[in-house]
């Protein structure tokens, strides 16, 4: 079996980022990873009937790949807490009755909330019989 293997820097990449690289490889080859203090060892080996090729060097684009989403990530985090917070503050459940706030009689109140509650109903629970 065609086997080859990768040399990674640990300062270049976190174990994270290897482990995000190589499940996308999965399919494609068997991944065996190794370490020393500074550097990550991947080796490859073919799965039968399947030749590497180029899987090596697209397994080092995959982890470029990873690494800039990584940074992406803890470069912008704040900004989607922010955004998240902000959309979670503005989406509180109002508990007045919205239909108390209209300008109108109570007969015509009545008739919308019977429309709200019909609209509510399953379908098959108001046409079977």
């Amino acid at each position: 079996m065609e086997r080859t293997e990768l040399t990674v820097l640990k300062s270049i990449c976190t174990a994270d980022v290897l482990i995000k690289a190589a499940y996308m490889f999965l399919d494609q080859a068997y991944l065996h990873i190794t370490e020393d203090e500074t550097v990550w060892v991947i080796h490859f080996m073919a799965k039968e009937g399947q030749p590497l090729g180029t899987v090596p060097q697209r397994f080092e684009n995959e982890l470029l790949a990873q690494r800039a989403r990584q940074l992406v990530f803890v470069q912008t985090h704040h900004v989607r807490e922010i955004l998240m917070a902000r959309a979670m503050a503005s989406s509180l459940v109002d508990q007045e009755n919205p239909l108390s706030r209209l300008k109108m009689d109570p007969e015509q109140q009545e008739g919308i909330a019977q429309q709200l509650d019909d609209i509510m109903k399953d379908w098959f629970e108001r046409n079977e019989n």
